[in-house]
Protein backbone atom coordinates (compact mmCIF):
# COMPACT_ATOMS: atom_id res chain seq x y z
CA UNK A 1 0.00 0.00 0.00
CA UNK A 2 1.02 3.62 -0.97
CA UNK A 3 1.54 6.10 1.59
CA UNK A 4 -0.86 8.62 2.23
CA UNK A 5 0.92 12.02 0.04
CA UNK A 6 -1.44 14.40 1.36
CA UNK A 7 0.23 17.45 3.06
CA UNK A 8 -2.79 19.13 4.36
CA UNK A 9 -3.71 16.49 7.45
CA UNK A 10 -2.28 12.87 6.80
CA UNK A 11 -4.50 10.47 7.97
CA UNK A 12 -7.86 12.06 7.55
CA UNK A 13 -8.83 9.62 5.39
CA UNK A 14 -8.48 6.17 4.29
CA UNK A 15 -6.12 4.96 2.75
CA UNK A 16 -6.94 3.55 -0.56
CA UNK A 17 -3.77 1.77 -1.87
CA UNK A 18 -3.31 4.37 -4.75
CA UNK A 19 -1.75 7.41 -2.81
CA UNK A 20 -4.05 9.47 -1.71
CA UNK A 21 -6.68 9.35 0.66
CA UNK A 22 -10.79 9.15 0.02
CA UNK A 23 -11.28 12.25 0.23
CA UNK A 24 -9.48 13.43 -2.63
CA UNK A 25 -5.76 14.02 -3.15
CA UNK A 26 -4.89 17.71 -2.66
CA UNK A 27 -3.74 18.44 -5.97
CA UNK A 28 -7.85 17.61 -6.93
CA UNK A 29 -8.86 19.62 -4.29
CA UNK A 30 -6.74 22.17 -5.46
CA UNK A 31 -7.88 22.10 -8.83
CA UNK A 32 -11.33 21.84 -7.34
CA UNK A 33 -11.16 25.40 -5.32
CA UNK A 34 -9.39 26.80 -8.58
CA UNK A 35 -12.61 25.57 -10.71
CA UNK A 36 -14.88 26.82 -8.30
CA UNK A 37 -13.02 30.74 -7.60
CA UNK A 38 -13.19 31.04 -12.06
CA UNK A 39 -16.56 30.35 -12.10
CA UNK A 40 -17.29 32.76 -9.00
CA UNK A 41 -15.37 35.40 -10.83
CA UNK A 42 -17.09 33.94 -14.42
CA UNK A 43 -20.36 34.60 -12.56
CA UNK A 44 -19.64 37.65 -10.90
CA UNK A 45 -18.07 39.56 -14.17
CA UNK A 46 -21.76 38.52 -16.29
CA UNK A 47 -23.71 39.73 -13.23
CA UNK A 48 -21.61 42.63 -13.79
CA UNK A 49 -21.95 42.75 -17.31
CA UNK A 50 -25.54 42.47 -17.11
CA UNK A 51 -25.72 45.17 -14.88
CA UNK A 52 -24.10 47.72 -16.66
CA UNK A 53 -25.72 47.08 -19.83
CA UNK A 54 -28.94 47.83 -17.81
CA UNK A 55 -28.01 50.92 -17.08
CA UNK A 56 -26.76 51.74 -20.43
CA UNK A 57 -29.78 51.02 -21.44
CA UNK A 58 -31.58 53.50 -18.78
CA UNK A 59 -29.67 56.36 -19.37
CA UNK A 60 -30.19 55.95 -23.25
CA UNK A 61 -33.84 55.81 -22.65
CA UNK A 62 -33.64 58.57 -20.13
CA UNK A 63 -31.63 60.81 -22.84
CA UNK A 64 -34.08 59.60 -25.97
CA UNK A 65 -37.18 61.02 -23.72
CA UNK A 66 -35.06 63.92 -22.45
CA UNK A 67 -33.94 64.49 -26.74
CA UNK A 68 -37.35 64.32 -27.25
CA UNK A 69 -39.11 66.37 -24.94
CA UNK A 70 -36.65 69.06 -25.88
CA UNK A 71 -37.28 68.34 -29.54
CA UNK A 72 -41.22 68.94 -28.70
CA UNK A 73 -40.31 72.42 -26.79
CA UNK A 74 -38.02 73.52 -29.00
CA UNK A 75 -40.71 72.87 -32.23
CA UNK A 76 -42.79 74.21 -29.77
CA UNK A 77 -40.89 77.37 -29.46
CA UNK A 78 -41.02 77.26 -33.97
CA UNK A 79 -44.54 77.08 -33.90
CA UNK A 80 -44.65 79.80 -31.70
CA UNK A 81 -42.34 82.04 -34.03
CA UNK A 82 -43.31 80.73 -37.01
CA UNK A 83 -47.12 81.73 -35.99
CA UNK A 84 -45.42 85.11 -35.39
CA UNK A 85 -43.37 85.67 -37.65
CA UNK A 86 -45.81 84.11 -41.25
CA UNK A 87 -49.31 83.82 -39.51
CA UNK A 88 -50.03 81.22 -41.94
CA UNK A 89 -52.32 78.62 -40.81
CA UNK A 90 -50.76 75.51 -42.95
CA UNK A 91 -47.04 76.24 -41.45
CA UNK A 92 -48.90 76.07 -38.04
CA UNK A 93 -50.71 73.35 -38.58
CA UNK A 94 -47.48 71.43 -39.82
CA UNK A 95 -45.51 72.10 -36.74
CA UNK A 96 -48.27 71.15 -34.64
CA UNK A 97 -48.42 67.97 -36.40
CA UNK A 98 -44.52 67.55 -36.07
CA UNK A 99 -44.77 68.53 -32.57
CA UNK A 100 -47.60 65.95 -32.10
CA UNK A 101 -45.48 63.09 -33.51
CA UNK A 102 -42.66 63.72 -31.16
CA UNK A 103 -44.94 64.02 -28.16
CA UNK A 104 -46.31 60.51 -29.43
CA UNK A 105 -42.67 59.57 -30.61
CA UNK A 106 -41.92 60.15 -26.50
CA UNK A 107 -44.96 58.29 -25.35
CA UNK A 108 -44.08 55.40 -27.33
CA UNK A 109 -39.93 55.39 -26.01
CA UNK A 110 -41.80 55.18 -22.45
CA UNK A 111 -44.38 52.57 -23.06
CA UNK A 112 -41.81 50.23 -24.80
CA UNK A 113 -39.31 51.02 -21.74
CA UNK A 114 -42.10 50.13 -18.97
CA UNK A 115 -43.01 46.99 -21.29
CA UNK A 116 -39.77 45.57 -21.40
CA UNK A 117 -39.48 46.35 -17.62
CA UNK A 118 -42.46 44.57 -17.37
CA UNK A 119 -42.34 41.48 -19.35
CA UNK A 120 -38.83 41.26 -17.40
CA UNK A 121 -40.63 40.83 -14.19
CA UNK A 122 -43.15 38.82 -15.47
CA UNK A 123 -40.49 36.33 -16.54
CA UNK A 124 -38.74 36.52 -13.12
CA UNK A 125 -42.48 35.89 -11.45
CA UNK A 126 -42.79 32.62 -13.96
CA UNK A 127 -39.19 30.84 -12.67
CA UNK A 128 -39.90 31.50 -9.56
CA UNK A 129 -43.58 29.75 -9.15
CA UNK A 130 -41.64 27.13 -11.56
CA UNK A 131 -38.91 26.78 -9.05
CA UNK A 132 -41.71 26.97 -5.69
CA UNK A 133 -43.81 24.40 -7.69
CA UNK A 134 -40.98 21.72 -8.67
CA UNK A 135 -39.60 21.88 -5.03
CA UNK A 136 -43.18 21.78 -3.73
CA UNK A 137 -43.39 18.52 -5.99
CA UNK A 138 -39.93 17.13 -4.94
CA UNK A 139 -41.08 17.42 -1.18
CA UNK A 140 -44.29 15.47 -1.90
CA UNK A 141 -42.62 12.72 -3.92
CA UNK A 142 -39.98 12.46 -1.06
CA UNK A 143 -42.41 12.25 1.07
CA UNK A 144 -44.39 9.77 -0.16
CA UNK A 145 -41.44 7.59 -1.16
CA UNK A 146 -40.31 7.27 2.61
CA UNK A 147 -43.84 6.71 3.79
CA UNK A 148 -44.05 3.63 0.84
CA UNK A 149 -40.49 2.46 2.48
CA UNK A 150 -41.73 2.65 5.85
CA UNK A 151 -45.04 0.96 5.24
CA UNK A 152 -42.76 -1.92 3.08
CA UNK A 153 -40.07 -2.56 5.67
CA UNK A 154 -43.38 -2.27 8.55
CA UNK A 155 -44.65 -5.31 6.50
CA UNK A 156 -47.01 -7.76 8.00
CA UNK A 157 -50.68 -7.33 7.12
CA UNK A 158 -50.60 -3.90 5.73
CA UNK A 159 -49.99 -2.51 9.36
CA UNK A 160 -47.83 0.28 9.53
CA UNK A 161 -44.77 1.08 12.13
CA UNK A 162 -45.45 4.39 14.58
CA UNK A 163 -43.20 6.44 12.89
CA UNK A 164 -45.27 5.92 9.05
CA UNK A 165 -48.16 7.44 11.20
CA UNK A 166 -46.43 10.15 12.23
CA UNK A 167 -44.77 11.09 8.70
CA UNK A 168 -48.49 10.77 7.37
CA UNK A 169 -49.93 13.04 9.65
CA UNK A 170 -46.96 15.60 8.74
CA UNK A 171 -47.68 15.40 5.04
Amino acid sequence: MALDTDECGGGRGADDGNGDDMNGSSDERSRLSVQLSNTYKAVSLVALIVVVVVVVVVVVVVVVVVKEVVVVVVVLDVAVVVVIVTAAAEVVVVVVVVAAASVVAAVVIIVVAVAAAAAAAVVVVVVIVVVVVVVVVVVVVVVVVVVMVIVAVGGGGGVAPPAAGVIIVVA
